[in-house]
């Protein structure tokens, strides 16, 4: 009896339930009725059946974008940046795709995370054993580092920090007369473009409405740009890569070749006379006879007989910055003094100035040590700008008798 009575209070709500649902339908002789409305409105609006042909391609077909309430809102910044940051990800992974392929790029990606939580895993057991011993040597070292400048940076930057987030997050923040409807569609053909053109989507799994773009003029883009921006990556790869052939040749081409002789076969003007590179030009050597090859000769010759006249009041790190910019590398070439630094532990005294700066070779400075350089090494690594002497012994101050210049 009362499971008779239960079915019969299940029957009476599904009756009234129905009976308000059509109530709601309106009626066949309202010009609006369900028969008037076409089956896309209907499926639209949720009172048709739902269709595989529905899908977030049908707005942009039918230019809904511009017609969805939500659409019409003002944009706001945040959904700028939003915009964006999702088009920035999908570039950056798209130029990646390219050089790397997909298979290759997801691979990395799964790799360096499992790296990740590898590494997270295995250290954070042992942070939480020696966090007492750690936690003084590291309270320590932050106090020593932190001072009234670090504490306003700190302070300054939470600031900005906040004051941006606070902007941001305002939504009465918004960019001009812009609507979401003028920006948001144009993000669907480039996500369309990267997925086809980088190789993560295939003809036989793209939707009807993805298959344009594996067909005429668009398939032809999808093509075309990956190779240009292989093309672009091997070209600036060349540049950097190849930078040392170029200044051999820049080198050879060079009037400044006649320092060294290379091309006109004159013997470069050192100690002794005699040509350091008899018969190779690849096998010169610095003052000393350290070997080298001809090109970091040549360049360092260029540097001091035209850069650094320009460099007369310039510091050391100056210089320093000039010479690795110039190809001569602080593994090899060092910012030789001519006159000798009265204190090595500053670089900010007035023998650290350009008038008494030169490219030196690492072996010819050591063996130089606390002395003035000779008018013959001058001579050999074309710093005529600087002060030397032509003495047999070791003058260790610009204030003696002996000290001349290399043109004199």
């Amino acid at each position: 009896m009362l499971l008779a009575h239960a079915r019969k209070r299940v029957a009476l709500s599904a009756s009234c339930l129905l009976r308000a649902k059509t109530a709601m339908l309106p009626s066949k002789s309202d010009p609006m009725s369900e028969e008037s409305l076409s089956d896309t409105e209907l499926q639209l609006a949720g009172l048709g059946a739902p269709s595989s042909r529905v899908d977030e391609t049908l707005m942009e077909e039918l230019g809904a974008f511009g017609t969805v309430r939500d659409m019409r809102e003002p944009l706001i910044l945040r959904g700028l940046l939003q915009l964006m940051g999702i088009s920035t990800f999908f570039v950056v992974r798209y130029v990646l795709d390219v050089l790397l392929t997909p298979p290759v790029l997801d691979s990395l990606m799964r790799d360096a995370y499992n790296a990740a939580r590898g590494a997270i895993a295995a250290v954070w057991p042992l942070l939480r054993t020696c966090y007492g011993p750690l936690a003084p040597f590291v309270v320590f070292h932050l106090w020593e580092w932190c001072n009234v400048d670090v504490i306003q940076h700190a302070v300054l930057l939470v600031c900005s920090l906040r004051l941006a987030t606070s902007i941001i997050m305002n939504n009465a923040v918004t960019i001009g007369r812009l609507t979401k409807g003028d920006v948001w569609p144009a993000l669907m053909p480039l996500v369309r473009f990267a997925r086809v053109s980088g190789g993560r989507l295939t003809e036989p799994d793209a939707a009807p409405s993805q298959r344009p773009w594996f067909r005429g003029c668009r398939r032809l883009m999808c093509l075309a740009v990956p190779w240009i921006i292989r093309a672009a990556v091997l070209d600036a790869l060349l540049r950097v890569v190849g930078s040392p052939f170029a200044a051999i040749v820049s080198g050879m081409l060079s009037p400044w070749s006649w320092v060294d002789g290379g091309l006109s076969g004159k013997s470069p003007v050192g100690s002794s006379g005699d040509c350091v590179c008899p018969e190779s030009r690849e096998a010169c050597a610095s003052f000393v006879g350290q070997p080298m090859a001809c090109h970091e000769l040549r360049l360092a010759r260029e540097f001091n007989a035209r850069a650094m006249p320009t460099l007369q009041r310039a510091s050391y790190r100056e210089v320093r910055r000039a010479m690795t910019e110039y190809g001569l590398y602080g593994s090899a070439w060092h910012v030789g003094h001519a006159c000798p630094d009265p204190n090595k532990d500053s670089t900010t005294d007035d023998e650290d100035r350009g008038w008494n700066l030169f490219a030196q070779h690492a072996a010819d400075n050591v063996r130089l040590g606390h002395c003035l350089v000779s008018c013959a090494e001058a001579e050999y690594t074309g710093a005529l700008h600087i002060k030397c002497t032509r003495a047999a012994r070791c003058v260790a101050t610009c204030a003696d008798p002996a000290v001349t210049s290399p043109v004199s």
